[in-house]
């Protein structure tokens, strides 16, 4: 009798651990998942610099080869200057070609990086008397091994980058850089305007209204 409490014991605190892990899994799968659509932001600025002073930009010629030669560039760099001029416009700033305060420049690309991550792998082999090495995963019907595997990930990312710079000094004054995983640079043309508004949040001067 007291060898099977022991048993239904030993059953129900593995039934736990059991449901503990698979509800570990399930958090993990919805981190990364949730992971993966986050936009990262960072931003650099002048600190010597008022940006209050600046009323009027302008946007410096982008690449005239890459435009001419990639449907899909033309349609980001529309979208993008489109967002850029939105959010300033917003900041109490409007488009001035003839003498601006600020020059504009962008830069889109992709970055892979490489990411490692353990995984508990468990073995169902017959129960065998030790395990060297192994931690021991108890499942109601014996003691069975487990260890970690590494897996290695090559993680591709698109990344803008915009530039404001002093049209009197030269000087880039800000810059913001927004990042997202993606599989394809063309990929990530739909989230532009989401990116380049992620990325002036870290603009020293707020926006004021909301435009339409």
């Amino acid at each position: 009798m007291e060898t099977q409490q022991t048993y239904r014991s030993h059953s129900h605190k593995s039934e736990g651990a059991v449901f503990l892990f698979l509800l570990m899994l399930i958090a993990m799968g919805l981190a990364m998942m949730s992971g993966c659509s986050t936009v990262r932001t960072t931003a650099e600025r002048d600190n010597t610099v008022s940006f209050g002073q600046y009323r009027s930009f302008a946007w410096l010629p982008p690449d005239q080869k890459e435009l001419h030669n990639n449907i899909t560039a033309r349609n980001q760099a529309t979208l993008i200057q489109n967002a850029v001029d939105k959010e300033l416009e917003m900041r109490g700033m409007a488009a001035d070609t003839a003498a601006p305060d600020l020059l504009l420049r962008y830069h889109i690309g992709q970055q892979n990086y490489t990411s490692y991550h353990n995984e508990p792998v468990y073995s169902y082999a017959s129960p065998q008397p030790f395990f060297w090495g192994r931690r021991m995963w108890y499942t109601g019907g014996g003691f069975y091994p487990v260890y970690n595997r590494t897996y290695r990930t090559v993680i591709s990312e698109g990344v803008l980058s915009v530039d404001a710079i002093d049209r009197k000094t030269n000087n880039v004054i800000w810059r913001g850089v927004s990042s997202e995983r993606v599989d394809n640079l063309a990929n990530m043309t739909a989230d532009l305007p989401k990116v380049v508004q992620a990325m002036f949040e870290k603009y020293p001067v707020q926006a004021q209204t909301s435009l339409k």
